[in-house]
């Protein structure tokens, strides 16, 4: 076993990344790794963890030289002899066989050599875990006196907790790439059990990282700083289940919503729980909203169960309920504030309320008064004027339903948003606002976003939570990332989906009838658009459900040089063709359509590439 050196290999990488003006954190973004990782890497302060890591990270780079490879294997400690036979090419990794659901092994220290059978060598003994890896990467914050009311949690731990965990474990290198939706999947199984639920309620994202509220069983409220994950919850001795909201306040606090569990802040040391037994008019809290006055002040409520609450700094009062005479109904999901002075109230199923800030009065708006799309009201969104680009566009507010889709109010006039302007579904559970401006819409039939004529279909997971990450050059997560609670498929990543266009597809080259059995290349030749450009680590994946519907070829043809704006690339596939499928009994033609799809820097981008031909029996 080579010894390793560590100064070496960061010689060797920070090389490498000078030559293709790469930096470290795009390198990140591709491994899938946090930015801190490739840091230490490039700083002598560790190596990676596996051989496989280096294969792939090599294949980034695009390490071909046989000695320049090598080199990197010594510097790490890892004894790998790739050879070749003469005049034979050592295949690329992207051209390996994709398995369907591979899990990257944890460090070996046995040296493995990669024989001369490359083909099969390469499978059996690199494993179909490292192209596991190679698919998935691609695709794939305060003081403050506290309340002596509540009870604290048993245990405050120590300083060096970011969200009051007991441990903290790093994540596994692998995730789940959704080829057809476009985003990574992180769920319990891929992440051995640190997800700790498949069902996502709530997500925020601070500049520590992002926060989770589960859903039963298990529950409670998790963190992933982009290296490790935790359960904030776990061990405290009093509940925290069905989070249905979080928000971080200015101070760096984290409030946690639950159904029936009250109110559960972290306040960067120690957990505690409000109940009614300090002011809640309820257990059953729906929605958080913070409350930001003119002077930077903020006030935490809560939409509970029986009324509107709020924080006072010890105890919890309820300005807004029936028995004051301000609400229709007790039972509300959300509350809202306009930069107009106006009061929104959601209720669970009896529309919305107005206070009018100017005419001092409340206004009740429901479904068949014909303003509103529907009356189970789900989440409210204040969306700032003169954002987006747009400096004329006043204020509006944004209502989600479960039984009527989206409601806009601005300048006094409704607007309704169902499936025909492109909502995936009409169960709209929560609203969230991107760095660009756009509405997004978590819906039982996926999320979308509005882009100011229609909503654009993101994804079609199961989705009820939406969270992007802050302007911050040095945090986990910045504005570029998308966060998704699904239900079922964990937490979902990409990057922000760019305004189009993007690229141009300048052509797609095939016969336009073939015969059964027949292999065939297509070519697939793009340009992007300036500013932007392609490098490697983007692709064209195929993106039906259904492999068969690519034909034996593989599922993603790779970018292998530097695109720049204009330039045009063709994607082929030289080593593994299209091949004709065969036609049913009586059949003498049927026509074929494989869709795929550009992927590019951590996310999907232009429009779905049809490859279409004709398959016609032999007279």
């Amino acid at each position: 076993m080579p010894e390793s050196n560590k100064d070496e290999f960061a010689k060797l990488l920070n090389r490498r990344l000078d030559l293709r003006g790469q930096s470290g954190r795009e390198l990140a973004r591709q491994l899938q790794v946090h930015p801190s990782t490739v840091a230490r890497w490039r700083n002598g302060e560790t190596l990676p963890e596996n051989v496989e890591t280096i294969q792939l990270l090599l294949h980034l780079l695009g390490v071909r030289d046989r000695e320049e490879r090598q080199a990197f294997y010594d510097a790490a400690g890892y004894l790998v002899r790739e050879r070749a036979e003469p005049g034979e090419a050592l295949p690329a990794l992207s051209s390996l066989p994709q398995p369907a659901a591979p899990v990257l092994p944890t460090k070996r220290e046995s040296a493995r050599p990669i024989g001369q059978s490359l083909w099969s060598s390469l499978l059996a003994l690199a494993g179909l875990a490292l192209v596991a890896a190679l698919f998935l990467w691609q695709i794939g914050p305060n003081s403050r006196e506290a309340s002596e009311t509540p009870p604290l949690a048993t245990s405050t731990p120590g300083a060096a907790t970011l969200c009051g965990e007991s441990a903290r474990r790093a994540a596994p290198p692998a995730n789940r790439f959704l080829r057809t939706e476009g985003v990574s999947a992180y769920t319990g199984q891929n992440t051995d059990g640190l997800v700790l639920n498949d069902s996502v309620r709530s997500l925020a994202i601070d500049s520590r990282g992002l926060w989770i509220g589960y859903f039963p069983p298990p529950a409670g409220v998790g963190h992933y700083d982009g290296a490790a994950w935790a359960d904030c919850t776990g061990g405290l001795d009093f509940p925290v289940t069905k989070v249905n909201a979080i928000v971080i306040d200015g101070a760096g606090w984290v409030w946690a919503g639950t159904e029936s569990d009250g109110v559960a802040l972290f306040d960067g040391t120690a957990w505690r729980q409000f109940t009614t037994a300090n002011g809640l008019p309820s257990a059953g809290i729906f929605g958080l909203t913070l409350q930001k006055g003119a002077n930077g002040e903020e006030r935490v409520w809560a939409a509970t169960w029986e009324g509107a609450a709020r924080f006072d700094g010890d105890r919890w009062s309820v300005p807004y309920s029936v028995h004051n005479g301000t609400l229709v109904n007790n039972h509300i999901h959300d509350i809202e504030f306009d930069g107009a002075g106006n009061v929104w109230i959601a209720y669970v199923n009896q529309g919305i309320s107005q206070f009018d800030g100017e005419g001092g009065r409340w206004i009740h708006y429901k479904r068949d008064g014909g303003s509103i799309g529907g009356d189970e009201m789900r989440a409210i969104l204040v969306r700032p004027a003169g954002i987006g680009g747009n400096e004329d566009e006043p204020e509006s507010v944004w209502f989600a339903s479960g039984d009527g889709g989206v409601s806009r109010y601005q300048q006094g006039a409704w607007t309704v948003y169902t499936t025909s302007a492109g909502l995936p579904s009409l169960n709209v559970i929560n609203l969230a606002l991107d760095s660009q401006g756009r509405v997004w819409a978590a819906t039982e039939g996926g999320d979308a976003f509005f882009d100011g004529s229609v909503w654009q279909t993101r994804t079609r997971l199961p989705t009820r939570a939406i969270a992007f990450g802050p302007v911050c050059a040095a945090c986990p997560f910045d504005a570029d990332d998308v966060w998704t609670g699904t239900d079922g498929s964990g937490v979902a990543h990409s990057g922000l989906p760019l305004p189009e266009p993007v690229i141009d597809l300048l052509g797609v080259a095939l016969p336009a009838v073939v015969a059964p059995g027949q292999p065939f290349r297509p070519e697939i030749t793009v340009a992007p658009r300036s500013p932007y450009r392609l490098k490697p680590g983007d692709l064209l994946a195929h993106i039906d459900e259904a492999d068969d519907l690519r034909f034996g070829a593989w599922p993603h043809l790779a970018v292998t040089q530097i695109v720049e704006p204009g330039q045009p690339f063709t994607f082929t596939d030289y080593d593994l063709p299209f091949i004709a499928p065969n036609l049913s009994d009586g059949e003498t033609e049927r026509t074929f359509t494989s869709a795929w799809r550009l992927w590019m820097d951590n996310r999907y981008v232009g429009p779905v590439i049809p490859i279409t031909f004709t398959v016609a029996a032999p007279e």
